[in-house]
């Protein structure tokens, strides 16, 4: 049986770009996986105030906001679908309407019947990374975060964040689909943000993955003045990976990773410095 693929489709307030059907056409066909597009359709409260509707006029407001929510989730479900077909991948798709301050848990829910989640995230809806964040934590499945203003990569490169911690050994665990296909794997080890079990941790899981032969190479890395997640992130970027497998951690570590935003506090760091993660929260 295929590996199954969730892929919740945000349609409010902006919703998800349409170039996240080739992230998600590209990552299915590198896994001969099928996709289940899960349109997400805005729905909302009914308005208890006479007078405030009165003077918003709030079910005309409401009105176009569902209109707008179906409109988007239409054109979503027609760019997945000719993509899909391009790429060769089975791909179905079911809608549920939604409050919003339900969606993290529907979608939480649903993504624990799925072998993995992708969720697109971008600079245009700020929804979206809240919902993924809360998703990321809540689902105890494989997430796969793809930044969808940018272009597709390949994951034939693949960089794991590891310092020996459970969290980082669930989550090579569940990227074992990536890091038998990749064709090169480098541990990263960050030595200096905090107290290692040992020395040889990178070495170790080697070689571990040797015994499945997966040839992996082993970098110590000193976060100097960047942040965990932004030293990971670089340091995969520059070794040329198109994915970075790293545990989920917490919430705190989640916000410093960089998807496609121009980092306000350094200008300079490039706004398309980021990889496809693969993340896992234990529960």
């Amino acid at each position: 049986m295929p590996t199954q693929i969730l892929v919740p489709l945000h349609t409010y307030p902006d919703g998800n770009s349409p170039n996240v059907a080739r992230h998600v056409a590209q990552t299915a066909r590198h896994l001969a996986a099928a996709v289940h597009g899960l349109l997400l359709s805005a729905d909302f409260p009914p308005i208890g105030n006479p007078l405030g509707n009165l003077i918003l006029d709030a079910d005309a407001l409401v009105r176009a906001a569902k209109s707008k929510s179906h409109e988007n989730g239409q054109g979503l479900l027609r760019t997945f679908s000719a993509e899909m077909k391009r790429a060769g991948v089975d791909f179905r798709s079911t809608e549920i309407e939604y409050f919003p301050t339900e969606l993290a848990d529907k979608v939480s829910d649903l993504a624990r019947y799925h072998d993995l989640t992708v969720l697109g995230v971008g600079s245009h809806d700020a929804a979206l990374r809240g919902t993924a964040e809360e998703v990321i934590f809540a689902a105890g499945r494989p997430i796969l975060l793809v930044t969808e203003d940018l272009d597709v990569r390949e994951y034939g490169s693949v960089a794991i964040a590891w310092d020996g911690s459970r969290v980082a050994a669930r989550a090579v665990g569940d990227a074992m689909s990536f890091l038998g296909k990749a064709t090169a794997v480098t541990i990263l080890c960050v030595t200096d943000e905090k107290a290692l079990p040992n020395r040889d941790v990178g070495i170790r899981l080697a070689e571990y993955l040797g015994q499945h032969e997966i040839k992996a190479g082993v970098e110590n890395l000193v976060t100097g003045d960047l942040t965990i997640a932004e030293t990971l992130q670089t340091h995969a970027l520059g070794i040329g990976a198109g994915l970075l497998v790293m545990g989920g951690f917490g919430h705190s570590r989640l916000r410093g990773i960089r998807t496609g935003r121009r980092d306000r506090r350094h200008p300079s760091r490039s706004a398309h410095a980021c990889t496809d993660l693969a993340l896992t929260v234990p529960r």
